[in-house]
């Protein structure tokens, strides 16, 4: 930055000096002020020139700044998505790992099979040949005559009935060897019969299943399964904890939470919005032991109308209209008889209408 320049030096004037009636002294103190002032404007000048090109450099360096910080971002996306594309990169040679997991499982399956097929035909054959010995015997003690008929036979048959001979003759052997077994007294087994743990878990909704209820186009180490979500095409909300009265009624060991389990069925068709349209086998369902449901025919459910009938009691949905207090007189006087408790009775109702969504409607 220039320097302030000091004011012009004065001369040294010597007492006023007049021409013709003109003051050289004051003209000459004139163009030393001009002289300065035109020196002050230059330095200011100057001093804005060096400000534009410091403003200027300024301005580049920012502006580099700015660049740098753009391919600095530029270069993380890059990265970004180069990250992105390696990942998909291993979670494809993961899939196709997998993929040639169950294709090598798939080729051992095959040629198992195979393997199977091959040996169930040797034994065919065996088996013919031990028939057309055995059909040999027979005639030479006078059995069977069709047999050797059809073992001489054989070679002049076309293959598919020879097979079928062959067949027909093995199951003839082995029905009379079942026939022999069956004669004999039963023993009880000794082992026990078991269908494995219900382990395997559905990776569509989470639901456990036994190996054996996989669907057949699976494989073992990726099993599919249908009767849970028809392989993830039904997804349903889960379901929500039961409030904490109803809780202690379910699993408490007190005399009320007792009583409600011995009679559940009682309480759940006194708040149920529908009747059950069904022909019950009362035979089964009377008789002795655990209690079964034996339907004939179809189920469905009845929906009634707003009002009941002339002259008969409300029930079913119909209760829902009715204010708390009439509707829980109504619930014990349908159900007198069946064993449910007033008591009981009111806190389910207090808990339907709190927390059933479709109470309100």
């Amino acid at each position: 930055m220039p320097q302030p320049l000091a004011g012009p030096a004065y001369p040294q004037l010597q007492p006023p000096f007049q021409m013709h009636g003109v003051n050289y002294n004051e003209r000459l103190l004139d163009g030393f002020q001009n002289q300065h002032a035109e020196r002050v404007n230059q330095w200011h000048n100057r001093l804005r020139g060096q400000e534009q090109v410091e403003d200027q450099a300024i301005q580049q360096q920012e502006g580099l700044r700015l660049q740098r910080q753009e391919q600095q971002l530029a270069e993380d996306h890059i990265h970004q998505d180069r990250e992105v594309q390696r990942q998909e990169a291993v979670r494809r040679q993961v899939q196709r790992q997998a993929q040639h997991a169950d294709l090598q499982y798939e080729e051992q399956v095959c040629r198992a099979q195979r393997a199977a097929q091959e040996e169930l035909e040797r034994r065919e054959d065996k088996l013919a040949d031990q028939a057309h010995r055995a059909a040999r015997d027979a005639v030479d003690q006078g059995e069977d005559l069709n047999e050797l008929v059809a073992a001489r036979n054989a070679p002049r048959m076309p293959r598919h009935q020879r097979l079928a001979n062959k067949q027909n003759i093995a199951n003839r052997r082995q029905a009379q060897v079942i026939c022999q077994e069956a004669q004999q007294p039963y023993v009880e087994p000794l082992y026990c019969h078991t269908l494995h743990n219900m382990e395997v878990e559905c990776h569509n909704c989470g639901v456990l299943h036994w190996d054996t209820e996989s669907l057949t186009s699976s494989s073992r180490i990726h099993p599919k399964f249908g009767v849970c979500c028809l392989q993830g095409q039904v997804r349903l909300d889960p379901f929500q904890e039961a409030p904490a009265a109803l809780r202690c009624l379910i699993r408490g060991v007190d005399i009320t939470a007792r009583e409600f389990r011995d009679k559940v069925c009682s309480y759940n068709n006194a708040f149920a919005f529908t009747s059950l349209g069904v022909k019950i086998d009362h035979d089964v369902t009377s008789a002795a032991g655990l209690y079964s449901f034996l339907i004939h025919g179809g189920l469905h459910y009845s929906i009634s109308a707003f009002h009941p009938p002339e002259g008969e009691t409300p029930s079913f949905g119909q209760l829902y209209i009715h204010n708390p207090q009439t509707a829980l007189f109504l619930h014990n006087e349908n159900n007198r008889g069946h064993g449910t408790t007033p008591a009981t009775m009111l806190e389910i109702q207090d808990n339907l209408e709190q927390f059933n969504p479709f109470i309100p409607l």
